[in-house]
């Protein structure tokens, strides 16, 4: 069996095979032969509304070893560890190596997903091929990475804005240093929980500098490769982009500065074109322009919507100042795993600073996509608001959790709820159902004689299909709270005047039979090429 990558030039498929290129053989890598070594000592999760990105590693890693001479050992699940590498190791001299991004969610109904992760192991493979790194059966190497996440589950974290970074990683591991294609290489897949990339859960746009003396990519390079060495010769252009005053790079090509990446990430202009149609636009997928699993998801949002027109064009500097100076520009945003989408605010090009008004168009689109991607990432379909629980006045002061829930009416924006507004809402869900606006954000404050252990209750009956952080934390046992409570007769009844509740203790970790399931795919989508679109959930049954 042959294996192939896209032509950089003209689309055509063109095979990767001989000396130069990778052995087409898969090897052994089955996922029934996995070994699980699981850690005696397991470490303490982090709070995913602080931790640092990329700097916390859960329990456990995976890793398979491949040799030109045996193919694929076993694969194994083993306690967090480093590596041994030998010191002529090829990754470490000629960067023979590659790498993938992508991340599992915990969503609304408590079960762990992945959000498109087979576009993520074709990417992978190809970049394999053109490293001269061996392939590898994908959906073998996809079900040993499930396995590793299962076994880590706890680590994904109990929040709709927070995730569990997955980084897989192909090094060559030859012990020699001869430049030459190497006999020995070692998938290993590292997992780290990720909070949410905008601190304020608000779109913070970035200034970018432009300058055509630093390329990042090439035709016929690997710019279309998840490669290490893309990333690091990078940096240095990084830097001065910072020394400049701005915050990424806005990587251009070729004599007429074409327009291609930010930083890391790809690139989309919301515009009026030149002939003017409405239009979202990044540039084509040439050779230079990285494939995006999030470029994609947006391309086939946009394409669903069918509301203006989507193009993969090329898209030059010269464009883009004739339509600031037209004021054709609607918003410019970059689009990746880690952010989604980030609004584009500046460009210093040239010594002048070019100001894209994404801002001032409200980020309406960039708002959009976000919303909607991150809604099919946690599996919440139909009328939803977002509800935060702010615990200052109970005594949690560390305390600030938004939770998304769905089937709650809306009795405005920012208001204080009560249980007694909480009760309204159950016996009007069915009247306001209808008025609902699509989302809201309402702030609860169990504050004012609200019993919180109570009001979350309600909640949870009235939002079935509320964040499992909500019903863990409204399904708490009583030992693990301290109340304090007043009776008062209030017509022949005792009405609870007052409750006051102060989470002390962690909540216990879910019983074997309860632990949430993990599926491969937030949605379903039928087809490896990532080119049909995902289908939405079906809402849930009523009641």
């Amino acid at each position: 069996m042959s294996f192939f990558f896209k032509d950089c030039n003209n689309g055509c498929l063109e095979e990767c095979m001989g000396e130069a290129g990778s052995n087409p053989v898969m090897g052994t890598l089955k996922a029934k032969d996995l070994i699980i070594t699981p850690a005696t000592i397991l470490k303490e999760k982090p709070d995913p509304n602080t931790v640092v990105f990329g700097t916390v590693f859960t329990d456990h890693m995976l890793t398979i070893e491949w040799s030109s001479e045996f193919g694929w050992e076993k694969p194994h699940i083993k306690p967090f560890q480093n590596l041994s590498l030998h010191p002529a190791s090829s990754a470490l001299h000629y960067a023979v190596e590659l790498f993938e991004g992508m991340k599992a969610f915990r969503d609304v109904d408590n079960k762990i997903r992945l959000f498109r992760p087979n576009l993520n192991m074709d990417r992978m493979h190809r970049s394999a091929l053109r490293a001269t790194l061996p392939g590898f059966d994908k959906e073998e190497l996809m079900e040993c990475i499930l396995q590793l996440v299962k076994l880590d589950q706890e680590w994904v974290p109990y929040s709709t804005s927070a995730s569990l970074y997955i980084r897989p990683t192909l090094i060559g591991t030859e012990p020699s240093l001869g430049v030459k294609k190497p006999t020995k290489a070692m998938i290993f897949v590292i997992l780290s929980p990720v909070g949410s990339y905008f601190s304020k859960k608000t779109l913070n746009p970035v200034s970018l500098w432009a300058n055509p003396k630093f390329v990042r990519a090439w035709k016929g390079g690997t710019g279309d490769c998840k490669m290490g060495g893309n990333y690091g010769s990078s940096l240095f252009a990084q830097c001065e982009a910072v020394e400049n005053g701005c915050q990424q790079v806005l990587w251009l090509h070729g004599e007429d500065n074409q327009i291609t990446e930010v930083g890391t990430m790809n690139l989309f202009l919301y515009w009026i074109n030149e002939d003017g149609e409405e239009e979202l636009a990044t540039p084509p997928l040439d050779g230079i322009i990285l494939p995006g699993v999030t470029r994609q998801s947006i391309l086939d949002l946009a394409r669903k919507w069918g509301e203006f027109k989507v193009s993969e064009r090329y898209l030059t500097m010269g464009d883009l100042t004739t339509a600031l100076e037209q004021n054709r520009v609607k918003e410019m945003f970059g689009s990746g795993t880690a952010c989604i989408v980030c609004p584009i605010s500046d460009i210093l090009y040239k010594g002048e600073t070019l100001h894209i008004p994404s801002v001032e168009n409200g980020t309406k689109l960039a708002t959009r996509i976000l919303d909607k991607l991150t809604d099919i990432q946690i599996q919440l379909v139909g009328p939803k608001t977002r509800v935060r629980l702010m615990g200052s006045a109970v005594g949690m002061t560390s305390m600030e959790e938004e939770f998304i829930v769905g089937n709650i009416p809306t009795f405005g924006y920012g208001k204080f709820w009560t249980l007694d507004s909480l009760e309204s809402s159950t016996r009007s869900r069915r009247e306001h159902v209808g008025r609902e606006k699509n989302k809201q954000t309402v702030v609860i404050d169990p504050g004012g004689g609200v019993a919180l252990w109570e009001m979350l209750g309600v909640l949870r009956d009235v939002a079935p299909s509320t964040d499992a952080r909500l019903k863990e934390i409204a399904e708490m046992r009583p030992e693990s709270m301290q109340i304090g409570r007043k009776l008062e007769k209030r017509k022949g009844t005792a009405r609870k005047k007052k409750r006051v509740a102060r989470i002390v203790s962690q909540p216990p970790s879910p019983a074997p039979s309860s632990r949430p399931t993990v599926s491969l795919a937030t949605p379903p989508f039928s087809s490896l090429s990532g080119h049909q679109f995902w289908e939405d959930p079906p809402p849930p049954p009523p009641g």
